[in-house]
C-alpha cells in the first residue's frame, strides 16, 4: 500500500463512473445493500479526480438508495503501478464460422481481412483493428475501419458483443481465454484494443462512458470485506470517515495472495477485513473465511 492509498468515504454523487451501468444489476444490488445493512466492499476510486476504477454499480446503487456518502479505497491511478490496466478477452461458447464475422463486419461497415496471430496482436497495438477474431476453421480475422477514436471503437465492441451474445458470449484474461480456446473448451475468442489510463481518465472527465467491460483493473493491495454499516454512510463526511477508521480498528486485517475466486477471480494481492461480529460473519464467503482461519493459526 503506497502513501497515497486510503480507506474513507466520499459523497456519492461526486464519483465519476467511466462505464455504463446495467439496470437490472443495479436494481438487485440494491435489494442486497437494503437488505444487509453493509457496504461489503470498498469501491476503488482515483483519490485526484474521484474517477471509479472499479465499483461503477455499488455508487449507481448507493445513488438509487439515496445513501449521500460510498466507502472508498482511494488510489494514485496514474501515478501507481499498483494499478495496472488490462482488457477483457471475449470468449464464445459455441463454434461460430468466420462467413457469421464476414457478414457482422459488412452490417457494421467495417473492413475484415485474414492475418495472423502476430499481426492481429501488433494491429490491436496499433489501433489498426476492434477485435480479432480466433475461430478453429478460418483463423484469424480483424475488423476494423478508418480514423476510429478509442471511443468510438468501443462502441462498435459494444455492438459486437450484442450481435454473438446468443451464442454464449463470457469476459476472461487473455491467458485464460487462450487456455480454453486450444484446449477446445471455447468456440471463438475475439482480442480487443487495450486501452491507456490516461484514454479512461479523459473519455470519463469529458463526461462519456465506456461499455460495460471495457476496462479490467487490476489493483494490488485491493481492500475488501470493510462492511461499511449504511447507517454510517448517512452522516456528515468527516465524522463519517472517524466512524469508518473506528469501525476498521475493531476489525483484524489479512493480506491474503493472489487467485482468490470470490465474486470472480482477483488476480491481486488482496486485504481483508475480518470483523468479529456474528451479523457480519455469516456474510463472509466460507472458503475466505477457512483461508483467513489457516492463514492466521500457521505458526
Amino acid at each position: 500500500m503506497s502513501d497515497s492509498d486510503s480507506l474513507g468515504v466520499e459523497p456519492s454523487n461526486s464519483l465519476i463512473l467511466h462505464e455504463e451501468v446495467i439496470p437490472s444489476v443495479i436494481s438487485s444490488l440494491s435489494k442486497n445493500i437494503r437488505a444487509q445493512r453493509y457496504v461489503i466492499h470498498p469501491v476503488i476510486i482515483d483519490g485526484k479526480s474521484l474517477m471509479v476504477i472499479d465499483g461503477m454499480h455499488r455508487v449507481a446503487a448507493l445513488q438509487n438508495l439515496g445513501i449521500p456518502l460510498t466507502p472508498v479505497y482511494r488510489v494514485d491511478y496514474l501515478g501507481s503501478s499498483n494499478v495496472r490496466l488490462y482488457s477483457w478477452c471475449r470468449v464464445v461458447s459455441h463454434r461460430v464460422g468466420g462467413e457469421y464475422f464476414r457478414e457482422m463486419a459488412r452490417e457494421l461497415g467495417l473492413c475484415v481481412r485474414r492475418v495472423s496471430q502476430h499481426e492481429a496482436r501488433e494491429g490491436l497495438e496499433k489501433r489498426r483493428y476492434a477485435v480479432c477474431i480466433m475461430t478453429h476453421y478460418d483463423g484469424t480475422l480483424a475488423l476494423g475501419g478508418e480514423d476510429q477514436g478509442v471511443w468510438e471503437t468501443y462502441q462498435i465492441i459494444a455492438m459486437i458483443d450484442e450481435l454473438i451474445r446468443s451464442y454464449g458470449l463470457s469476459y476472461s484474461s487473455e491467458e485464460e481465454a487462450m487456455r480454453k480456446f486450444s484446449s477446445g473448451d471455447a468456440g471463438c475468442i475475439y482480442l480487443v484494443p487495450r486501452l491507456k489510463k490516461e484514454e479512461v481518465l479523459e473519455i470519463a472527465l469529458s463526461g462519456r462512458r465506456l461499455p460495460p467491460k471495457s476496462t479490467r483493473h487490476i489493483v494490488d493491495n485491493r481492500s475488501m470485506f470493510v462492511f461499511a454499516p449504511l447507517e454510517l454512510l448517512k452522516l456528515e463526511r468527516s465524522e463519517a470517515e472517524s466512524r469508518l477508521a473506528e469501525w476498521l480498528s475493531g476489525s483484524r486485517a489479512v493480506k491474503l495472495p493472489p487467485g482468490q475466486v470470490i465474486d470472480r477471480e482477483y488476480e491481486e494481492t488482496i486485504v481483508v477485513y475480518l470483523h468479529a461480529r456474528d451479523d457480519v460473519l455469516k456474510l463472509y464467503p466460507p472458503q475466505i473465511l477457512e483461508l483467513v482461519s489457516r492463514l492466521t493459526s500457521s505458526p
